[in-house]
């Protein structure tokens, strides 16, 4: 069984604030109340996000601005695992024959 641990963080922007966030992978922002601009570092498209707006977040730097006040939502870690890890967990436990001592023998 495998449980998706979450971590949300609710930022306050005033007018014009500038935040630069450097995002993991996986990450989305959603705003709550007021709009924001977003520029995203290799990203040629430039966004304003209204509330209720969701937006998934590529790996980089993001550059965020309060386009008056304005409350938005990072959240990170509750995508689906990547495949790679996936395809490792499934081989560890296809190849685990039994708990390892410490002398590197199966116990």
């Amino acid at each position: 069984m495998s449980t998706a641990l979450q971590t949300l963080r609710t930022i306050d922007l005033a007018p014009h604030q500038l935040l630069a966030v450097d995002l993991k992978p996986g990450m989305r922002l959603r705003m709550l109340c007021g709009s924001a601009w977003l520029t995203a570092e290799g990203d040629a498209a430039d966004r304003v996000l209204q509330p209720g707006d969701a937006q998934a977040l590529r790996p980089g730097r993001l550059l965020i601005e309060g386009l008056g006040p304005a409350r938005l939502q990072l959240s990170e870690g509750a995508g689906r695992r990547p495949r790679l890890w996936r395809w490792l967990q499934r081989q560890r436990a296809r190849l685990q024959f039994g708990p390892v001592g410490f002398d590197g023998w199966a116990a």
